[in-house]
């Protein structure tokens, strides 16, 4: 149920913006519908309103004319292929005049805009839920429990932390969604089974309990949400994220299939970060992804080959040191491993030492952790193993910063058995930590920055675009004259 937005709130509010949510049904028909948001602030907190275009009194007629329809519909094939043009279909049929079909006070004529928005927000989206989803400026949705108002997660105001909105589901709803997420993941959740983790078609990923078998409180669903174009390295540069001379330094390691750790708190940045660097790889090599939940995203790169679990069902499990295993076998130049946490870490450093580049995340807050949990049960490393690490990124959720923003907090590099600190500085990380580089040439380092520098100038943040312009650079056909870079005719 979305709650309606108060009249004396409206000298309150701080944002507001339409959101336009896009579907496809199986029969291949196009449909959107939009509504507003407004943020408001209530002198306490900021809350989160989607406001519909229509009425009380309007939902309330369609309610009606929904369960008059369904006595006028045949469910075959074309239903299941499109739900929605099927009962508009039903409705048009029924209206052939101006009538007041059904004789309980329902105008039917003029309820086919109404009933249609209905239909696409019920059958094709996520009900109430539905803008949440396609907001783009939200990055989660939670629902702790039944008859609580769920809260979101925006990008714009993440200073003031989860904010409220004005959907409340109650136990029967709540119960209804989570089965709509389950169907939709492929997946089951009830009482044996009571705990359902999947990925909806949109590429979320959905966790959700079910009733109060582990949950005192009920049923409860958290959506996280990915961008559906992955970050590059160029629009981390922008936001802040890293410094080009950093962002130069991950590619030269990339390009010699380095062993690189990404550690870090939830939520701090860790796979947004592997993705970027995951697109610096050279576009010859072949590159195997393997995690529980596809986060990893390389659609451009011809050589990217995702492995995902499987786990559950009649069929045999397939875990992630199952999937490693596989990748081990095959001849990839890099395994990507989405998140090392049990024995699979063991395998990846197996990976390292037998050739393949890495690129991993680890969940903890600073080095002297992640060795702390690498080397103890039930990862068990052998100390020795790590010396195959050349780098270890911190990145960090920068709530003190204005905005706030991830960054990339402190930079590890191995030599000799120790660990080297370099802090990632706006403009002298070469120069600074031009010792410990040496290795890497330092001429192609600076040339890497700077090139990254003007790709940032130019706003070359489109995944398309970059991975072209990359292309070319490989292919020669960038050269820098005159204190610019120029893209030209020939290589």
């Amino acid at each position: 149920m979305l709650e309606y937005l108060p009249e004396d709130s409206l000298d309150n509010i701080v944002d507001e913006y339409s959101v336009l949510a896009r579907f496809q049904s199986h029969g291949g028909e196009s449909y959107e519908i939009s509504a507003k948001v407004y943020i408001v602030d209530d002198g306490v907190f900021y809350r989160y309103y989607v406001v519909e275009p229509f009425s009380r009194e309007i939902w309330r007629d369609v309610a009606k004319l929904i369960d008059l329809l369904r006595d006028h519909i045949v469910y075959d094939d074309n239903f299941f292929m499109d739900p929605v043009k099927a009962l508009v279909d039903a409705y048009q049929d029924l209206v052939g005049d101006d009538r007041n079909i059904g004789g309980d006070g329902i105008y039917l004529k003029g309820l086919g805009e109404a009933l249609k928005y209905y239909l696409i927000k019920t059958y094709m989206g996520y009900e109430d839920l539905t803008f949440l989803i396609a907001d783009e400026n939200v990055e989660d949705v939670s629902c702790v429990g039944p008859g609580i108002n769920i809260d979101v997660w925006h990008k714009r105001f993440n200073s003031r932390g989860w904010i409220q909105t004005n959907v409340v589901l109650n136990e029967e709803d709540l119960h209804r969604y989570i089965s709509k997420f389950a169907f939709r993941c492929g997946k089951s959740v009830n009482i044996i089974n009571p705990v359902l983790e999947g990925v909806l078609p949109e590429g979320y990923r959905v966790t959700a309990t079910w009733r109060r078998e582990v949950s005192p409180k009920g049923s409860s669903f958290t959506i996280r949400k990915f961008r559906s174009k992955p970050y590059t390295i160029p629009e981390l540069i922008h936001i802040g994220m890293l410094s080009t001379d950093l962002a130069a330094y991950l590619w030269r390691l990339v390009e010699l299939k380095k062993f690189i750790m990404i550690i870090g708190a939830s939520g701090a940045g860790k796979t947004t970060m592997l993705n970027a660097l995951a697109h610096l790889i050279p576009s010859s090599y072949k590159i195997i992804s393997i995690e529980e939940v596809q986060e990893i995203y390389l659609p451009h790169h011809k050589g990217w080959k995702p492995f995902i679990t499987r786990i559950g069902g009649f069929r045999r499990d397939y875990t992630i040191f199952d999937l490693l295993r596989v990748a081990l076998r095959e001849r990839a130049d890099y395994i990507l491993l989405g998140e090392s946490r049990g024995e699979e870490a063991r395998l990846i450093f197996q990976g390292a030492a037998t050739g393949h580049g890495c690129i991993t995340t680890f969940h903890a807050s600073n080095i002297d952790e992640m060795v702390a949990r690498l080397t103890s049960s039930p990862i068990s490393l052998d100390p020795t193993m790590m010396n195959l690490i050349d780098t270890v990124l911190v990145v960090s959720y920068d709530i003190v910063s204005k905005p706030p923003r991830r960054r990339v907090e402190k930079i590890y590099r191995q030599l000799d058995g120790r660990w080297i600190l370099m802090r990632d500085s706006p403009s002298d990380f070469l120069d600074a930590f031009g010792n410990y580089l040496r290795d890497l040439d330092l001429n192609d380092l600076h040339r890497k920055s700077s090139f990254l520098s003007y790709l940032v100038s130019i706003n070359s943040f489109d995944l398309r675009e970059f991975m072209d312009r990359l292309h070319h650079y490989y292919q020669g056909r960038y050269v820098y004259s005159s204190g610019r870079w120029v893209l030209t005719s020939v290589g």
